[in-house]
């Protein structure tokens, strides 16, 4: 059983915009998340070794090799996103550790070409107007669609199939909400993302749905192509950018839902789905593809979060 808890009026929250790099700015981005790779690499093998040779080795370890490694262009990177590097590396480590305690087969960790984020953390960065200023990289225009609201105190750099976006990670104050005095009972589903106790529906849009065609006929297009080739690159792109529309369609569509259910009941009762187990035992393709869609896991991800973002907060209760 999960609970919000109440520890201090303040949250963290996180702000996405989209930035538009010049094609210098944009070639230093790329070089530091090939660095970054490198550094990850780096690290990484001096964890499998320690491992194999009976040594212990913690992210502390890892930390303080930083200084010394022998990488091209390491210079070129902030400090405080290399020490990110390390972060993640150790997150990824106990990710895997945590998904084998429940069971789980997991494989190990794999090396990588490239880093597609590029973390300032605490430091290292200025806003100035519409303009993102980043240490050892330089001065990036941001599309603020919506106000920047409380202290920011981290900026993430990302790049994805529609271009490139600046995250920006805030602390801002709990918003006073009144208590409503209700009570809720939720399912989630497949045709039905949301029943509720009190006989609210709430339909699942299945966004997915209406561009599988598309998709499919991308696929098969890519796997004409010589990988590597430009038309490959070209079709491949397309596609990334269909499956990151269904992404973020369904992202906002979440955003939407558990905001309202958050505002309208003060507890909130929802079973603790094993989405894994789900798709696994189902027999039916079309419904592992609709589970899968559903992002039944990210749903309560953003109803808990947001049961505690509250001063007044609600309560949100999972259990089978």
């Amino acid at each position: 059983m999960w609970r919000a808890k109440e520890k201090s009026n303040r949250i963290q929250l996180s702000f996405r915009y989209k930035i538009y790099p010049t094609r210098e700015v944009e070639e230093k981005l790329l070089k530091v998340m090939q660095i970054e790779a490198k550094v990850y690499n780096a690290l990484l093998v001096a964890v499998n070794n320690a491992r194999k040779e009976g040594r212990k080795i913690t992210p502390e370890d890892t930390q303080s090799m930083l200084k010394d490694l022998k990488i091209e262009g390491k210079e070129l990177v902030y400090s405080k996103a290399l020490q990110m590097v390390n972060n993640q590396l150790w997150y990824n480590i106990s990710s895997l550790h945590e998904l084998k305690k429940k069971g789980k087969k997991v494989g190990k960790l794999r090396y990588k070409k490239i880093l597609k984020i590029v973390n300032y953390n605490q430091s290292g960065f200025r806003i100035d107007g519409d303009k993102l200023i980043l240490s050892k990289i330089g001065e990036i225009k941001v599309l603020f669609h919506r106000p920047l609201e409380g202290e920011v105190k981290g900026v993430i750099i990302k790049k994805s199939a529609t271009g490139w976006y600046a995250i920006f990670q805030v602390e801002v104050e709990k918003e006073p909400l009144e208590r409503t005095g209700k009570v809720v009972g939720i399912d989630l589903g497949v045709e039905k993302l949301v029943t509720t106790s009190d006989g609210v529906v709430i339909e699942n849009p299945k966004v997915f749905d209406k561009v599988e065609k598309r998709i499919k006929i991308l696929q098969k297009s890519l796997s004409r192509k010589k990988k590597g080739s430009r038309n490959y690159e070209k079709v491949r792109k397309k596609l990334a950018k269909k499956h990151e529309h269904v992404k973020n369609f369904m992202n906002d569509y979440i955003h939407k839902v558990t905001s309202w259910l958050v505002e309208q009941y003060d507890e909130i009762y929802v079973e603790d789905l094993d989405v894994k187990e789900m798709v696994e035992d189902s027999n039916s393709k079309t419904l592992r593809k609709h589970i899968l869609h559903s992002d039944f896991t990210r749903f309560m991800s953003y109803l808990s979060y947001k049961a505690e973002s509250f001063l007044y907060y609600q309560s949100v209760y999972t259990g089978r």
